[in-house]
């Protein structure tokens, strides 16, 4: 189902209310929240709307928290009253409920939780709480690379280390611990305890066949600058990307119904299909190969190649004349 949340309203408004600093730092979230969610198959607006309003009580002043945990009926604890911020991701989400209308309960709980975590997160909340550590004007945080690396790969074993790290930072500065982060790094530790990493198995047959069919479709049709990133040895997810963008949105279209209708008399079918309406990146997943057909500011503003820079880039020239 469509969502038709108003993101150009939001973003604005976001503007007017964040600091320079804040802003930028919700756009990185923001960028990350929708690389994850098309990861992770959730919801691409829920993690846009979550990931942008995430922040949004966290330059209100002290005095105004106070008036609205008071009209809005949020306990503050004695260790919160000494540093208001602990609870800027609770105001928040009656921010967004009641000033910004957002009533699924799914993008406000993503917002409560993004600075504690809790136990048994759904994805959503997982991917806004990694998005916040991780977006690219993170610098400062210990393991980030191994962090960026790890998610794409393991969504609950990413949470894991932020969760250590954040309790390893918190307890050497002799700050406050909010109890739910203690129960949330318990709940997470107990599952990789048990479980190890998770270990998806891949049938990698027809890869090559349906790589090479998807790559001359897309060249019949004009695709713009196609690349193929090798992944196999950095996630379970798939084994190849082919990441290409189009001159406009009928072309964008064009190149996808091509491609699928090729693939599909060879006797490939879509497992998922992503943004065909809006046409800026539109996503089909076939399993072991994933095509991202993007307008080109889309491309450049998401960069997959830079996120996904570990993987092996293929000769695509090749895979065509072959």
């Amino acid at each position: 189902m469509q969502n038709n949340y108003n993101i150009t309203g939001i973003r604005n408004h976001l503007l007017k209310q964040l600091s320079e600093n804040r802003y930028e730092h919700t756009l990185g979230v923001e960028k990350t929240a929708v690389s994850l969610a098309k990861l992770y198959n959730v919801d691409i607006e829920k993690a846009r709307v979550a990931a942008l309003l995430h922040d949004c009580a966290k330059n209100l002043s002290d005095d105004k928290k106070l008036e609205l945990c008071e009209k809005y009926n949020i306990e503050v604890t004695e260790e919160q009253k000494k540093n208001l911020d602990l609870i800027h991701a609770e105001i928040g989400s009656v921010i967004a409920k009641y000033e910004y209308e957002i009533d699924d309960e799914d993008i406000l709980n993503a917002i409560t939780y993004h600075t504690t975590g809790k136990p048994n997160m759904s994805n959503l909340d997982k991917i806004i709480y990694v998005s916040d550590y991780i977006e690219p004007g993170r610098t400062k945080a210990p393991n980030l690379d191994e962090i960026r690396r790890v998610v794409m790969k393991d969504l609950d074993k990413a949470l894991y280390m932020i969760l250590s790290d954040t309790i390893n930072y918190l307890k050497t500065s002799k700050k406050y611990i909010v109890p739910t982060t203690m129960e949330a790094y318990e709940y997470y530790k107990n599952i990789l305890d048990t479980t190890g990493e998770i270990n998806m198995e891949k049938n990698t047959d027809n890869s090559m066949d349906l790589l090479k069919t998807a790559l001359k479709a897309l060249d019949d049709k004009l695709a713009e600058d196609i690349q193929v990133l090798d992944i196999r040895d950095l996630t379970v997810i798939a084994d190849y990307f082919i990441i290409a963008h189009g001159n406009n949105k009928s072309h964008i279209k064009a190149l996808i119904d091509r491609t699928d209708e090729v693939l599909s008399k060879n006797g490939y079918e879509p497992k998922q299909v992503e943004g065909y309406n809006s046409a800026s990146w539109i996503l089909l997943d076939y399993g072991n190969i994933i095509i991202h057909i993007f307008s080109k500011e889309d491309r450049l503003f998401y960069d997959l190649e830079r996120i996904w820079s570990d993987g092996k880039k293929i000769d695509v020239k090749s895979l065509i004349e072959d």
